[in-house]
């Protein structure tokens, strides 16, 4: 269900750039390197002591971006992008699985410089954002949890031209989540045995995205 919700995110964001010229769109996918305490405390409670969470962990992204040029200069973005990670503790007496998406929606504004063949871009962005866990303990009947929140995030790439309107694209990104309480749909929080409050999902990332943009330069 949630990659369904993404995907018709996705599409309707770059919806526009089928008909707008001195557009970009671009797809990718990447690794974000998360810090995430809170979640770091509470995956640990349940594992087992030869798989501990790292302090740092490794989540995958999906992304997309549908990117207007307002001049040659500055350039503003509208970028979906899904992260997500499957833990399994699997044991003789239980089987503990805690399923994990965020779907970050983003404004973003960037300077630019290009020329033939590349563009390069430096973005500042920010948007809302939609966790989504999927739990279960022993049984294998999940219970879901949703929460909300916003995140800003720091960009860099670049596009090199492969074809008249196919560049290969990079990207770096910095990231910071803050994500409320993690809730069910009656309510009750997802809860830390140990301190007995509320789970949040408060990241910092960094990542690194390779994927295929398609520039409409202007005159194309």
């Amino acid at each position: 269900m949630k990659k369904a919700k993404f995907l018709f995110l996705l599409v309707f964001i770059l919806l526009p750039g089928i008909i707008l010229p001195q557009s970009d769109i671009r797809f990718s996918m990447g690794l974000n390197f998360n810090s995430s305490p809170q979640l770091r405390e509470y995956l640990n409670y349940f594992a087992p002591a030869s798989d501990l969470q790292p302090e740092v962990s490794t989540y995958i992204e999906f992304a997309g971006e549908y990117g207007y040029q307002i001049n040659n200069k500055y350039q503003i973005g509208l970028e979906a992008a899904y992260e997500s990670k499957k833990i399994n503790y699997p044991s003789i007496a239980s089987n503990y699985v805690f399923d994990y998406g965020l779907i970050m929606p983003s404004l973003i504004g960037y300077y630019i410089s290009s020329a033939e063949g590349y563009k390069l871009k430096f973005g500042v962005g920010v948007g809302p954002r939609f966790a989504v866990v999927d739990e279960s303990k022993v049984t294998n009947q999940s219970v879901g949890y949703s929460s909300t929140g916003f995140g800003i995030l720091l960009k860099a790439d670049g596009s090199t031209k492969l074809s008249e309107l196919v560049f290969a694209y990079i990207g770096f990104d910095l990231r910071y989540n803050n994500i409320s309480e993690l809730k069910s749909s009656s309510n009750v929080s997802l809860l830390n045995p140990n301190t007995n409050k509320g789970i949040s999902f408060n990241t910092f990332s960094a990542g690194i995205k390779l994927g295929v943009s398609i520039i409409f330069q202007s005159g194309d």
